[in-house]
């Protein structure tokens, strides 16, 4: 597993309420935030910990690669950028 760590937020783990960048295929970049069930709003880029991609990049880091599946079809994403959010008080 390639673990890069260049760039400021290398050393940031994904968890809930974190946002990463990931890239899907050399032309698709996204970025998410991983949220509870309850917060989830894919339109809004905002997917659950509990979905198949929210399972595969909790505890990644900038530089790793995620495994997950949906309908039986492998998908593999690479973490460009982890962006750990301030908890709201």
């Amino acid at each position: 597993m390639d673990q890069s760590t260049s760039g400021s937020a290398s050393g940031q783990a994904i968890g809930v309420d974190s946002r990463a960048t990931v890239r899907f295929s050399p032309d698709r970049i996204a970025e998410f935030t991983v949220a509870l069930p309850r917060d989830a709003d894919p339109g809004r880029g905002v997917i659950s910990c509990e979905s198949p991609l929210g399972r595969a990049l909790m505890g990644k880091r900038q530089g790793d690669r995620a495994e997950y599946s949906v309908d039986g079809r492998a998908f593999q994403v690479e973490i460009l950028a982890v962006i750990a959010e301030p908890a709201e008080s």
